[in-house]
């Protein structure tokens, strides 16, 4: 045990300081031998030599530079850090300090070198907000037991609320807006560990949650190139997505979303407008491009999007929509003209009705087309897009 003194907290900045350890030997129980100093002319000569040499460790502590974004001061060499302190503005005593362990367990193999969410890490949406005027806040529940392994360390939120940041330029979600037509999905990222230790200082946690448009790997769950973290670096390892979240068209807001096991599900999709719609007048029975005022934006790692169909004029019987081919000049093989399985279930509209056929669609991410095909009448059919496939890897030990 040791006692460990901070400098007084800077009265305009909070700082960040760093426990650190230097690794030494320490040499006790000195005796007197005899050694053999010369073994030509065989002269000895009495010397105090220790039986014994003890592994040691010094802690001590090193003052970082107050800022208003501080980051943690370097190491001193041959030194380890073991937590990082954040010192608020003007902390009364040590109670308002925040601690976030520099050194995270290493899970046992299999998974030493995996990446994965272990339990926890659901983003929670304020679903009581109108996407038409206000963003959506973004969370995870203070009690939920957040755990996820990152590059094979474990880290643990311990109960604590995770802060959520933005990625920086292009990469921020929100710089520029949505679509006119479309919502826009971007991606979640749990960031912590070795590779990228993370203030989460303030509430006491290693991870922090980065949003991001740029993409993960499919074999990792690490982005496909650097993203930036609150410090201001960038990782590529320290680094694993955990999922969806979208920006309201035609807005750089925050769109309420619902998480599933399987789908991030959009909420306030809707006919109103032009958003989120891809509209088609029926000219005959065979499949034909929805007409597409822009290409609906599909996550890198979707391959399902869970769609809808609704009219909203002239009757027509049997509407059927399947994707694209990938070349854009047709549906996929197999949902063309003379096949009659569609792969959202087809109905009957009449009039103005508008009756709703849900299901799940397969979708190619390079080429988002859709083709619809409507059997007698010429209605004019409409479809939304009210979900995407998030494939967030989850393991358990």
């Amino acid at each position: 045990a040791a006692n460990l003194t901070f400098a007084n907290p800077s009265g305009a900045n909070p700082r960040i300081d760093l426990v650190v350890v230097t690794p030494a030997m320490a040499d006790t129980d000195s005796q007197s031998r005899t050694v053999l100093v010369d073994p030509v002319a065989r002269t000895v000569t009495p010397q105090n030599v220790f039986k014994t040499t003890n592994p040691v460790a010094t802690l001590a502590v090193v003052t970082g530079t107050p800022a208003s974004s501080p980051v943690p001061p370097a190491p001193p060499a041959g030194a380890f850090a073991l937590f990082e302190v954040f010192v608020p503005t003007s902390a009364s005593d040590s109670t308002a300090f925040g601690v976030v362990p520099r050194l995270f367990r290493r899970a046992p193999y299999p998974w030493s070198t995996q990446n994965g969410i272990i339990s926890g890490f659901v983003p929670q949406w304020d679903l009581s907000v109108d996407p038409a005027t206000t963003s959506s806040t973004i969370s995870f529940g203070a009690l939920d037991d957040c755990k996820v392994l990152i590059d094979g360390e474990v880290l643990e939120t311990l109960g604590v609320t995770l802060e959520v940041f933005q990625d920086a330029g292009a990469n921020n979600p929100f710089a520029s807006a949505a679509a006119t037509h479309w919502h826009k999905p971007y991606y979640l990222y749990a960031v912590g560990g070795r590779h990228a230790p993370q203030r989460g200082a303030v509430l006491g946690a290693p991870v922090v949650i980065v949003e991001s448009l740029v993409p993960p790997l499919a074999t990792t769950g690490h982005p496909t190139s650097a993203i930036t973290t609150p410090r201001g670096t960038t990782t590529q390892l320290g680094a694993v997505y955990i999922g969806l979240g979208a920006v309201v068209a035609n807005s750089t807001r925050r769109l309420a979303c619902v998480q599933d096991a399987e789908f991030t599900n959009l909420t306030g999709v809707t006919l109103i407008g032009t958003i989120n719609i891809l509209e088609h007048v029926a000219t005959t029975a065979n499949f034909e491009p929805f007409d597409v005022q822009a290409p609906p934006v599909v996550p890198a790692i979707s391959t399902l999007v869970r769609a809808q169909l609704l009219s909203g004029s002239t009757a027509s019987t049997g509407v059927a929509v399947a994707p694209d081919n990938g070349a854009g000049t047709g549906p996929a093989i197999g949902y063309g003209a003379g096949y009659a399985q569609p792969f959202l279930p087809s109905f009957t509209f009449a009039g103005a009705e508008q009756l709703p056929s849900a299901g799940v669609l397969p979708v190619n991410p390079g080429a988002p087309k859709f083709w619809v095909a409507t059997g007698a009448g010429a209605g004019t059919n409409a479809m939304l897009i009210v979900g995407f496939e998030h494939k967030v890897r989850r393991l358990h030990y």
